[in-house]
């Protein structure tokens, strides 16, 4: 698939994303327990993907230290923003929200083109104008 289709999958995913956790963040009286049971459901969905379409055989995990204590940093650092993003889901409304968020796909095709050496195309640059654009508008407006 082109990355275009990706790009356009992750903003239909992203926003069902924040919707569904602005919603869970307004109406539950314990946002933390909200957060974890988010965060199961999705790391339980990703591990049957996972256990589907990966050959397991060829599996290796690593011998040292240092790879697992990253892990472990990445996995708190992880839960301390969704954790982060809950409580502002619960602050701001939905359509808002939605939008502020959605940088996370510009930030994602700016780290393929420096760290992957993804090319730049005018198709690219227009892409990332139109998202930047439409956030200055959502909260100009605001």
């Amino acid at each position: 698939m082109s990355w275009l289709v990706y790009v356009i999958l992750s903003i239909i995913f992203f926003t069902i994303l924040t919707l569904l956790q602005r919603k869970l963040a307004v109406d539950s009286e314990h946002p933390r327990a909200m957060s974890s049971a988010f965060n199961l459901i999705g790391g339980g969905l990703v591990l049957i993907f996972f256990l589907l379409t990966n050959d397991l055989q060829h599996l290796t995990l690593p011998h040292t230290f240092l790879p697992w204590i990253l892990v472990l940093a990445a996995v708190a650092s992880y839960g301390l923003f969704e954790r982060g993003r809950f409580l502002v889901a619960k602050l701001l409304n939905a359509s808002l929200f939605a939008m502020i968020l959605n940088i996370t796909t510009v930030v994602t095709v700016v780290c393929s083109i420096v760290f992957l050496g993804e090319k730049i195309t005018a198709f690219t640059i227009f892409g990332i104008t139109c998202i930047l654009v439409s956030l200055f508008l959502a909260t100009y407006k605001k």
